[in-house]
């Protein structure tokens, strides 16, 4: 019952979270249209921000259990393809922008093509590509860490005492009395 209730607890929080990331959505404030330029102007900060905390709410559950259950090679693994997945999304976004807005944009807006890049990315919330890109740069990176700490010599992921029950045991010598 104590595992029970102490899921509830949880759930409720980031249930609770959850939505209170979405209310952000409705906050006015004076930078509502800080974003806005000659590459564009979408939707407002708060918004933007709204969507992209929830979509971080989202992947937290998944991230913490890749994080519990997954060994060193496949969070690598995983995390790799994340990353890959990212830079692939970029150069798709940069090399779509290239080919649609540069040409249609004017001689004052061609020189803002990397803002407009940007703006398209961070204004893309359909898809958690900035949040997969990070969670699996943090995988990748504790991987890293994981796979280090274990070649060192220093164990990071054994908590019992493996290392010293088969290690190789040195029989006494004894001494001549020459």
């Amino acid at each position: 019952m104590n595992a029970m209730l102490r899921n509830f607890v949880w759930i409720s929080a980031w249930v609770g979270a959850f939505w209170g990331v979405l209310q952000l959505a409705q906050v006015r404030t004076s930078w509502d249209h800080a974003a806005c330029g000659p590459w564009g102007c979408g939707p407002t900060a708060t918004a933007l921000v709204s969507c992209h905390a929830a979509w971080f709410m989202v992947l937290l559950p998944v991230s913490v259990a890749g994080n519990r259950r997954l060994s060193g090679d496949r969070r690598r693994q995983l995390g790799l393809a994340l990353v890959a997945l990212a830079a692939a999304t970029l150069v798709d976004v940069i090399s779509r922008e290239a080919a649609t807005w540069l040409p249609a944009a004017s001689d004052y807006q061609r020189p803002y093509f990397i803002h407009r890049c940007l703006f398209v990315v961070a204004s893309w919330t359909d898809f958690p590509i900035v949040q997969m890109g990070l969670l699996g740069a943090i995988w990748l990176f504790t991987a890293e860490t994981i796979r280090r700490g274990t070649s060192a010599g220093h164990p990071a992921q054994c908590a019992c005492d493996c290392d010293q029950q088969m290690a190789p045991q040195t029989i006494p010598q004894r001494q001549s009395t020459r």
